[in-house]
């Protein structure tokens, strides 16, 4: 392991130092990066020497467990965590998932060889996020890692759950406590964006689109917002 702090733009550097030399980075802007203590990294790096080498076996092996986790939308495991990148294959793309928003992600070749970790900033100092990701790196199942909670860490997982795949979306703030039992209340981003579809869908009908073709649309923005949901037209 290596590769935390590092005085550069993102989540290797601080938080105060992206204020102060790189202000607006994606890695200080979102509600989870704004909490947590301001002179810590968000990052972490594990290099694989025999990756360095050509030989992707091992790296493949963690970064195909750790896209399995993000991909599954019940499993919250890698939800304190923004994104991470690595190799799943032995092509030249580097492989990667942004956890906040359920999107692909990829970067530079270097993570052919090594992984690379970004940690919500609100939980740099939480041992329960940590564990969650060896978890998936262990290869443990959902099912497996759930049953070795605490009742307050599940209901704390769920309330994460329910924060990222929008059962709160009639409600414009949520509640939930971190994993240090700290009650928190927030902005609830997929109220915020289906209130944003709902005024785009009002425009868009008044100008007479084709129904088929607006479920298109929104099917497409709400992919691209919160993940994971899916439409397909009904047959003729």
């Amino acid at each position: 392991m290596g590769g935390i702090y590092a005085f550069k733009s993102g989540y290797h550097g601080t938080r105060d130092d992206n204020k102060k030399n790189w202000p607006g980075n994606y890695s200080i802007v979102d509600s989870e990066d704004k909490g947590g203590p301001s002179d810590k990294s968000g990052a972490l790096d594990w290099t694989f020497p025999d990756a360095q080498s050509g030989r992707y076996d091992t790296i493949i092996k963690y970064t195909k467990r750790l896209l399995a986790s993000a991909q599954d939308p019940k499993d919250t495991r890698l939800s304190g965590w923004r994104e991470f990148y690595g190799q799943a294959d032995k092509d030249t793309h580097v492989e990667g998932w942004d956890c906040r928003y359920c999107l692909a992600a990829t970067s530079d070749p270097s993570h052919l060889w090594h992984l690379h970790f970004s940690e919500d900033r609100d939980k740099v100092e939480s041992y329960d996020n940590k564990n969650a990701l060896l978890s998936v790196l262990r290869g443990e199942t959902w099912e497996d890692y759930m049953s070795g909670l605490t009742p307050q860490q599940a209901d704390n997982l769920t309330a994460i759950d329910k924060r990222l795949y929008g059962i709160f979306d009639n409600e414009p703030t949520v509640t939930f406590k971190t994993a240090d039992g700290v009650s928190r209340t927030e902005t609830n981003n997929n109220y915020v964006v289906l209130k944003d579809l709902q005024d785009r869908i009002a425009v868009l009908e008044v100008g007479g689109v084709d129904e088929d073709a607006l479920a298109q649309k929104v099917a497409t923005l709400v992919v691209q917002q919160l993940g994971g949901l899916v439409y397909k037209p009904e047959a003729a």
